[in-house]
């Protein structure tokens, strides 16, 4: 018998008995009043607002030729997340040529 009991000590333990049960988290408590503030921070940009804003970035690039981004959100008159949203969509449609000019992008129309 102390041979057996010797043997099953020196057999490596399995794998299920080396894991262990991962620990889940439990929901912090949040008053609405924090929750209401982490949503007005970041609005979500609609259809609308970004093809707006399409349309104000072609109307700068047609009128100044190209620009760069800083310049672009200067000429269109948009915030920075809003340009870049309007950026991606006309580039989407194929009615821009972005053009790297060093560590900034030059934007311009097709």
């Amino acid at each position: 018998m102390a041979k057996k009991k010797a043997a099953a000590d020196a057999a490596p333990p399995s794998p299920k008995a080396i894991a262990k049960p991962v620990a889940t988290k439990k929901p912090i408590a949040t008053n609405s009043a924090s929750s209401a503030a982490t949503s007005e921070k970041a609005p979500a940009l609609s259809i609308e607002e970004i093809g707006h804003a399409a349309g104000a970035v072609w109307q700068a690039l047609d009128a100044n030729g190209g620009l760069s981004v800083a310049a672009l959100k200067k000429a269109s008159g948009c915030s920075a997340d809003l340009t870049m949203a309007a950026v991606g969509w006309l580039a989407r449609e194929g009615k821009l040529v972005v053009t790297a000019n060093g560590r900034s992008s030059q934007i311009e129309l097709c």
